[in-house]
């Protein structure tokens, strides 16, 4: 196996991926088995989507925008608003597919329609992969995820970040050979010739205040404890909530809710509670909150606490369980793709080059691509994927270490 990470801030996609392709020797190394590529949502995605198609004919297709930019083991590209990045894998054992479709109907027999589409175009129909890659548009991504677990089970492993814009206006787009949406799904099936390693945290703790969830409506919290969910969720947080606009019926809170979102226990471990987190998007005039996780009616709700310092070490502290998690297996890493919340990056973006720093350190020498999303999905403590906010995860491809003689 061979991975190579690139990137371009070259605002003409024609340049662009000339920088790309001469970065990653496509001349001698020929076409990769399967390439992810990330689009800063400034970029103009018809455009890199027709020239992706182009340069490489032969090549399993990834694609997403990002939040403002993307990251690769030496590079932050955050300011043009038109970065493009890469990584590419060539695998002779390995095998790779992806398929993108549409969300026009319901999103888990979509999820499950791309995934078979998938496995299709890698020629491993019927059979499960060592990883499924999956980016979604925001809002259906437990749909996604129930659909392609009715493909492959509950227990295939299954990593990805929803994709991204700047502003939430909806400017996100997904991509694969077969089709370019803007609210759809792209699904990658990966069967390497060696296997993979993932971790997915986040750096939050309980701040102290709980309460229950009384009244929801999919991603909507009407009620906690049979009060306003709103007016108990800023009183948590020791703050008037935000005035909205006038001839306005809602408005966004996701910087003042970034280090003090909500959680949901998922999991014990010796007797420490794990929490899933729940970001607090917008405000409605109803005092309801809408979130960027489904919340259920009966769910214990407890306010977090993160902080910059831990949003800016977390991301090497998971690279580095990643690599040992591979080494412990006798594996060497060959590349890894992060996938770092959108939200959690605009809190620290003046000291995101702390957090690629991390990265690179913990990974010495290893190229890797990182995504700034609107949504994680990762393998929780349980065996099981789940998705979640402001999370960060790092994914690692390997190959076999040589036996000592």
């Amino acid at each position: 196996m061979h991975i190579i990470a690139a990137a371009s801030d070259a605002n003409d996609p024609v340049c662009a991926f000339d920088e790309l392709v001469a970065s990653l020797g496509i001349a001698v190394n020929g076409q990769p088995k399967l390439i992810f590529l990330l689009v800063a949502s400034g970029a103009d995605v018809r455009k890199i989507y027709a020239e992706a198609k182009q340069r490489f004919p032969e090549t399993s297709i990834h694609g997403s925008t990002s939040c403002m930019g993307l990251m690769t083991e030496s590079s932050l590209l955050l300011e043009s608003g038109h970065a493009l990045g890469a990584l590419a894998v060539w695998d002779d054992e390995g095998s790779y597919g992806s398929a993108c479709r549409s969300i026009e109907s319901d999103a888990r027999v979509v999820a499950a329609e791309t995934t078979r589409a998938a496995l299709k175009n890698a020629n491993r129909s019927g059979e499960v992969p060592d990883l499924v890659w999956m980016t979604a548009a925001p809002g259906h991504e437990e749909a996604s995820l129930a659909g392609i677990k009715d493909v492959l089970g509950d227990l295939v492993l299954i990593v990805g970040g929803s994709s991204a814009d700047n502003d939430l206006k909806g400017n996100w787009a997904q991509f694969s050979r077969e089709d370019l949406c803007s609210e759809g799904i792209v699904i990658s099936v990966l069967f390497p010739g060696n296997k993979v390693s993932s971790v997915f945290q986040s750096g939050y703790a309980p701040r102290g205040p709980s309460g229950i969830a009384t009244k929801t409506v999919g991603r909507r919290l009407f009620e906690i404890d049979g009060r306003p969910a709103a007016e108990v969720y800023f009183n948590w947080v020791g703050r008037d909530p935000p005035t909205i606009p006038a001839h306005e019926t809602s408005t966004s809170i996701l910087s003042e809710s970034t280090l003090v979102p909500l959680g949901v226990v998922q999991h014990e471990l010796v007797d420490v509670p794990l929490h899933l987190l729940l970001h607090p998007a917008v405000l409605h005039d109803d005092g309801s909150i809408s979130l960027f996780c489904d919340v259920k009616q009966g769910d214990m709700l407890y306010l977090m606490e993160g902080t910059s310092r831990r949003l800016l070490e977390r991301a090497g502290k998971l690279a580095s369980q990643a690599k040992a998690d591979a080494e412990a297996r006798r594996l060497e890493v060959r590349g890894a793709m992060v996938v770092y919340c959108g939200g959690c990056m605009l809190s620290v973006k003046s000291d995101m080059e702390q957090v690629r720093r991390g990265i690179a350190s913990a990974l010495p020498g290893i190229p890797f691509l990182g995504f700034f999303s609107y949504g994680e999905q990762g393998a929780t403590l349980t065996g099981t994927t789940q998705h979640a906010n402001l999370m960060i995860s790092c994914t690692v491809l390997t190959s076999r270490l040589p036996v000592a003689s």
